[in-house]
């Protein structure tokens, strides 16, 4: 059982209403064309959501549901009671409703890429170590340090994750700045003297020195890349979801680096991999909205938006515009997004541009590319074709006239609203009605995995040369700047729009300049407060009670 007063009641048949369309046992109308239902984003055909038992502390995973373990079950034994405490850790719950993919289900571009919370991941990842450790016989105090790494790793991320390092560091930038303020956050919320308690000293969990199978720098595989890649893969990529894959696809070297098994299986994971960079992530009409989203953003702090409901405060009421924004980014999705709907010109058209660019994305342009991938992978999830692939070198690419189907026939972009060119069309086509945003490229993700042959442990490029090829064509599409246009017919709103990129980024920059950070009393209040702000409109998991 939890620990006594800390244990969150789920028995509500309210909240059980509102999440059932989340991956519920409710049966979901399929009908409809994605992101028209009422999830705005999603629309789940399988049970892709985890189930989480919160007052056993028990994290049922689909995605690691072939292994052993096949569930979490967090505190089972004495040794692992650290990890029953951070469970219930209010810095652990609040990432119960922080989107590990930024973009809330209504500004998805792909459907079923919403909902998808930090909290999921990281016990996820937690489950994923607790399998390899058992195949490999680590003692029981190393698998739980190993999971403590895991978890602790992504807890100071902000509500939309890696918006609260692009806000501070810019776009294409280290995106590392949930990192560099880690130990103090973990600090001060208490994370530290939980693990102190039980013996181990934070410098131990928190980025100890060496590279291994738990943290490791691109190209190498580790639980971090391979947990949130699978998760993801496996909720729009119908290829790998039928190959699936699990912890028996993984092992470690001499060196305890992780590594793939089979090498089929390791182009086809790599392949998935980046495709996940290549139409989502890094998907000009995705990182339009990233920039909308962070305008947006930048607007409301800068403007002096926050509820004094996010810091509570008895003695000494706290004057939220005085605060530093990156304080008051610990909330939650919900918490952010309920913010957002409060009456406010600029910020409104922003939401309708953005909700009618991405819902136009995901029904009409979406499916074309999603008949497309699937082609394009079969070339490496079909024996007989993957050895022709190595026996002639090279594979066919994705966006090959050989993948042409008659989806294909929807235009790439929102006809008459936004369009995505290079820089010498954008200035060549310029005219009255455009509304140019340049777009910097993200930061390239990759993986080139180690695989075991009869010998050793060779890179995927080495034993798969063509691979390599495809790694080079990878970073060459990702890393081409674009201009996101956008086409509008009424000057004032186009001048609304215009104006509002202009000045947004002053009052965003004085804001950062005049404002203060949190106290640790403060802080800990509006985390305290974030922790239980996980149901509203935007729920991410089933609760359910074993």
């Amino acid at each position: 059982m939890s620990p006594e007063g800390n244990a969150p009641s789920f028995a509500d048949r309210p909240a059980e209403e509102a999440l059932y369309g989340f991956g519920g046992t409710r049966h979901l109308d399929t009908d409809r064309l994605p992101g028209t239902t009422w999830e705005a984003g999603n629309m789940f055909q399988n049970l892709i959501l985890p189930n989480c038992d919160m007052d056993q502390a028990v994290f049922q995973d689909p995605v690691w549901q072939f292994g052993a373990p096949g569930r979490l079950y967090v505190h089972e034994e004495p040794e692992q009671k650290v990890l029953g405490e951070l469970f219930y850790s209010d810095a652990v719950r609040r990432l119960q409703a922080v989107e590990q993919l930024t973009l809330p289900p209504e500004y998805t571009t792909i459907p079923n890429t919403g909902a998808f919370s930090r909290f999921e991941h990281i016990w996820g990842s937690a489950l994923f170590v607790r399998q390899i450790a058992a195949v490999h016989g680590l003692e029981d105090r190393e698998t739980v340090r190993l999971q403590l790494r895991t978890v602790v790793s992504d807890i100071a991320h902000t509500y939309g994750s890696h918006l609260g390092d692009w806000m501070f560091q810019g776009v294409g930038g280290a995106e590392n700045q949930h990192d560099l303020e880690l130990w103090s956050y973990l600090e001060i919320t208490g994370i530290n003297d939980m693990l102190r308690s039980h013996g181990f000293d934070p410098a131990e969990v928190i980025f100890p020195d060496g590279i291994d199978w738990i943290e490791a720098p691109q190209p190498d595989l580790c639980v971090d890349r391979v947990d949130y890649g699978l998760r993801e893969m496996n909720r729009w990529n119908e290829i790998i979801r039928n190959s699936m894959f699990s912890a028996d696809d993984f092992t470690l070297t001499p060196e305890h680096m992780l590594a793939m098994k089979d090498q089929q299986r390791a182009r086809l994971f790599s392949e998935g991999f980046l495709l996940l960079s290549q139409e989502h992530w890094s998907e000009p009409t995705h990182r339009f909205l990233i920039g909308m989203l962070m305008l947006r953003t930048k607007l409301f702090y800068g403007e002096g938006g926050a509820p004094r409901s996010w810091v509570c405060n008895e003695t000494e009421p706290v004057d939220l515009h005085t605060i530093h924004p990156r304080d008051l980014m610990y909330v939650t999705d919900p918490a952010q997004l309920d913010a957002y709907a409060l009456p406010n010109l600029n910020g409104h058209i922003l939401e309708a541009v953005m909700k009618s660019v991405a819902q136009y994305r995901r029904q009409y342009v979406w499916p074309g590319r999603h008949e497309r991938i699937t082609h394009y992978m079969h070339q490496f999830y079909d024996t007989e074709a993957y050895n022709k692939l190595l026996a002639r070198g090279r594979y066919t690419p994705l966006n090959s006239p050989a993948f042409d189907s008659c989806l294909d026939e929807y235009p790439p972009t929102l006809p008459g609203s936004l369009a995505i060119l290079d820089a010498q069309e954008a200035k060549a086509t310029a005219n009255d009605y455009s509304l140019d945003i340049p777009q910097l490229p993200f930061k390239t993700r990759q993986i080139d995995p180690l695989v075991q042959t009869r010998t050793g442990f060779e890179r995927l490029s080495t034993v798969d040369p063509s691979y390599g090829q495809r790694l080079r064509e990878h970073a060459h599409a990702l890393q081409q700047p674009t201009v996101a246009r956008l086409m509008i017919a009424d000057p004032r709103i186009r001048q609304t729009i215009k104006q509002m990129i202009e000045h947004t980024e002053n009052h965003w920059q004085r804001r950062l300049q005049t404002s203060r950070r949190m106290t640790p009393d403060e802080l800990r209040s509006l985390v305290s407060g974030s922790a239980r702000q996980i149901f509203g409109s935007y729920p991410f998991m089933t609760f359910i009670s074993n």
